[in-house]
């Protein structure tokens, strides 16, 4: 189990065919699907998203972990910044403060791992990226800028030392830094507007559109082959799997930042691939009445996944969470009012 904190049953890996979660239960994931929960709710209101990420939460939080010194950790440093970006999120939607202390707590233990330099003490890239996020959630919850003085060391750390590209280096893939902390520096940046900030998003959502099947492209890519929309494997080839979904984030956040810096080329550029994007997840998901779900166990649980490749229908279980963020992100940011079922037309 990822982190070593005992979770209730959400495996990792969702077997369609057979009904059945597989691998270890994972606290990450679970975490991830609470937020998409409370992201979607955000743009549509419905009472059942809302409900489902307390009942998410009120499961979780038995499980923070608080030391003597008054701060508190979920394990390892990615379950930790999941949780206080949650809680966050749950109380700037709703005012429910439920959990304010274990968030207080949470967040001590968060901003203690960014060195005085914006290096972290400890996690994986990938935890440092979500830190990021997690970072700025705090300081809009609490008002303490200690959480965004952190976030600024931490991302011009990472801004300068691009170089860091080696296996599980900051900037191995850079498209998961734009998942975790692109949305958190455009927000970041309408308060201090420093230059640095869309040229280092723009540098990472450039790469990432440059890898997407393009219908501005003729010749790479046909509507007939299905791909128009998603983004190339990291293999840098091949047909587009999973990672699109966690790709297509970087877009929309990036595109935010396009339309606040008024930089034309790039709102039509990421608009662009936002929309592409959205169409080809869409377009890959599990539906209600498809062919292929006549050989699943439990079609019913399967609407809505995401396989993870064209050739294996299993779905993990965070990619339809990433993926439900994405598309309230294009139907909210790019097609303003516009509903994620719409993007289609």
């Amino acid at each position: 189990m990822d982190g070593d904190v005992p979770c209730p049953p959400f495996g990792y890996l969702y077997d369609p065919v057979t009904d059945d979660f597989v691998d270890d239960e994972s606290i990450h994931r679970q975490l991830v699907g609470t937020l998409a929960s409370l992201r979607v709710y955000a743009l549509v209101r419905r009472p059942e998203l809302l409900r489902s990420a307390v009942d998410a939460l009120t499961l979780l939080t038995p499980h923070i972990r608080t030391t003597d010194t008054g701060d508190a950790r979920m394990g390892d440093l990615g379950a930790t910044v999941l949780m206080a970006m949650a809680l966050c999120e749950l109380e700037r939607l709703t005012g429910d403060d439920r959990w304010a202390t274990e968030r207080a707590a949470l967040g001590e233990s968060i901003v203690a791992e960014v060195d005085n330099d914006g290096s972290f003490l400890n996690g994986s890239a990938l935890q440092r990226q979500q830190a990021h996020h997690a970072l700025w959630r705090l300081y809009q919850a609490s008002g303490d800028t200690r959480y965004r003085d952190a976030l600024v060391r931490a991302a011009t750390h990472a801004s300068a030392h691009r170089d860091d590209t080696g296996q599980g280096g900051m900037w191995e893939w850079p498209y998961l830094y734009g998942l975790w902390a692109h949305e958190p520096l455009v927000e970041l940046y309408q308060e201090v507007e420093e230059d640095w900030i869309p040229e280092l998003i723009f540098w990472v959502a450039d790469q990432v559109v440059a890898g997407q099947y393009s219908d501005r492209e003729p010749g790479v890519i046909t509507e007939s082959c299905g791909w128009r929309g998603g983004f190339t494997p990291n293999n840098g080839s091949g047909a587009p799997n999973w990672n699109s979904t966690i790709k297509l984030e970087a877009v929309v956040d990036a595109y935010r930042m396009a339309e606040l810096v008024q930089d034309d080329a790039r709102i039509d550029v990421y608009g662009h691939s936002a929309t592409m994007g959205a169409a080809f997840l869409m377009q890959s998901q599990y539906r209600a009445g498809d062919p292929e779900l006549s050989g699943f166990a439990n079609p019913d649980r399967s609407v809505g996944g995401l396989p993870l490749y064209s050739t294996d229908p299993t779905v993990r279980i965070d990619i339809p969470g990433h993926g439900a963020i994405a598309l309230a992100k294009v139907a909210e940011l790019v097609h303003g009012e516009a509903t994620p079922g719409s993007l289609l037309d």
